[in-house]
């Protein structure tokens, strides 16, 4: 079989393998935030701003992803879809960049990518770091083009991807800021006009937030006009850079590139010791994965040291350290999205310079390890959360359409799945965080109808005490149970 076949039959696995975790892994979290907010966009064809009824956060996201969610959403009448389209072009855009700029890597790179848990993972979930890699990976095609060619055209196009790439997350910059500092080791007067020229190109958005909310990335750097808002009072700054020593910072980075799912690294400690009280055998499955990983990360080292001399590398490092500012800002691995292509042609490099013997059976076991920890990952999200989607349909069937509804930090799977005017608890446009003491009071004040609480994430958080606790006595309007799954819902009598 030549290395085109090769190739196509890694795509086609690949694809196989995210139309499954696709078909697999349950919405939830920010997922659910972004999906209710493009529904609300194909529904209404308005960009919303502090619509409570789209998630738990006023609109501030750059609207790409949102736009194109929502337009296919009218289309085909499925909200889901765009992650996993994003995914397998991101997959098959990606061979055709290898092929051009890393053709001795192309097959492995490709290989590598098509089944690498975080990008498998995204493809499946409604967040925005895949369509990011898509436009991402197209930047750097036409910027390398450009570096070959020396046409203005590439160029051109380099800098409307960078644009489009900022339009789809506030850390898209990256993309922009990496081809701007690069160009500028050659031509500082041409790297000048290609960074206004994107800034001009990728600003009205962030002139929006600036209008709005008094910060054109809003809340991650300060508070602009809502400084009260909850999700403004992030880390200072100096505090954050300092953080950045903490070894457990960038472990929650590798881990999350290996397992794929959002924030994996950081909850690593806690899952491992779920699994160790639950599963008897967890730590003999466990550490052959952990083993992977660590092999697999070394491979990429080594491939970026026998790669340093490669003319693309100063890019390539241009872009991992520029990525750091969004990480300072935001500390989630999904950071490094534009550092992501070079990582997987690294680690393609140490595995084409390997000379032994059943180098391919050990990668073979290495992504089979690593897909089923993946898998069992989004399942046992799926087991847990599809349990109380009955409990958000009977919400869907006996709250009435204008009845306002609190349900404590569980608010992005009460908009998304029971689709109620489920009400924002201590940020812009929502209601006051309530007390015991003036739980009534702020009910009546913001018309509440419904207080809704479930099992799920009980006991995590003090939101849910404060608002729950008081109702716990008292006889829900309706209630839902089965093997310890519960969800009730009082009325407030407002």
């Amino acid at each position: 079989m030549n290395a085109r076949r090769k190739a196509a039959v890694a795509i086609a696995a690949g694809s196989i393998i995210r139309l499954i975790f696709w078909l697999t892994t349950p919405v939830t979290g920010d997922a659910a935030f972004h999906y209710s907010i493009a529904r609300y966009m194909g529904e209404t064809w308005r960009i919303p701003t502090f619509e409570y009824v789209t998630g738990p956060d006023p609109f501030w996201y750059p609207p790409l992803f949102h736009i194109i969610t929502a337009v296919l959403y009218r289309l085909t009448g499925i909200l889901t879809l765009t992650p996993l389209l994003f995914g397998v072009a991101g997959l098959i855009l990606f061979h055709i960049f290898c092929v051009r700029f890393y053709p001795k890597h192309a097959l492995s790179a490709t290989l590598f990518l098509a089944f690498l848990p975080f990008h498998i993972y995204y493809s499946s979930i409604g967040y925005i770091e895949t369509l990011l890699f898509l436009i991402t990976v197209a930047a750097f095609y036409f910027y390398f083009s450009f570096l070959k060619s020396k046409r203005t055209r590439d160029l051109a196009y380099a800098v409307f991807m960078s644009a489009l790439a900022a339009s789809a997350h506030y850390h898209g910059i990256v993309v922009l800021l990496s081809i701007t500092a690069h160009l500028a080791l050659q031509d500082r007067r041409k790297a000048a006009i290609v960074l206004a020229a994107g800034l001009i190109l990728s600003c009205p958005w962030y002139i929006r937030n600036f209008v709005v909310f008094g910060n054109p990335v809003w809340p991650k750097v300060y508070g602009g006009y809502y400084a009260s808002d909850a999700t403004a009072k992030g880390t200072p700054i100096p505090v954050a850079l300092a953080q950045l020593g903490r070894p457990g910072r960038w472990a929650s980075v590798f881990l999350e590139f290996w397992v794929g799912a959002p924030n994996s690294g950081e909850d690593f400690a806690s899952n491992a010791a779920v699994g160790r009280t639950r599963y008897p055998m967890f730590d003999l499955f466990m550490l052959p994965w952990l083993a992977f990983i660590v092999c697999l990360t070394l491979l990429g080292i080594w491939g970026a040291y026998l790669m340093k001399n490669d003319k693309t590398a100063i890019f390539a490092a241009i872009a991992l350290i520029i990525s750091v500012g969004p990480f300072v800002l935001n500390s989630l691995p999904r950071m490094f999205v534009a550092a992501m292509p070079f990582a997987v042609v690294a680690m393609a490099a140490g595995y084409d310079a390997m000379k032994f013997r059943r180098k391919d059976i050990m990668l073979a076991a290495a992504f089979i390890a690593l897909l089923g920890g993946s898998y069992a990952y989004a399942y046992t999200y799926k087991s847990i959360r599809e349990r109380y989607v009955p409990f958000f349909d009977m919400m869907k069937d006996k709250i009435p359409d204008d009845a306002k509804v609190v349900m404590p930090f569980n608010k992005q799977e009460c908009v998304y799945y029971s689709e109620r005017q489920c009400q924002r608890i201590g940020n812009t446009g929502g209601i006051p965080t309530p007390t015991i003491e003036n739980m009534d009071r702020i009910l009546k004040d913001y018309d509440i109808a419904y207080v809704c609480c479930s099992s799920l994430n009980w006991g995590a958080h003090d939101e849910i005490r404060i608002i729950c606790d008081p109702f716990k006595d008292r006889k829900p309007a309706f209630e839902y149970e089965k093997g310890g799954v519960w969800g009730k819902c009082w009325k407030t009598g407002n």
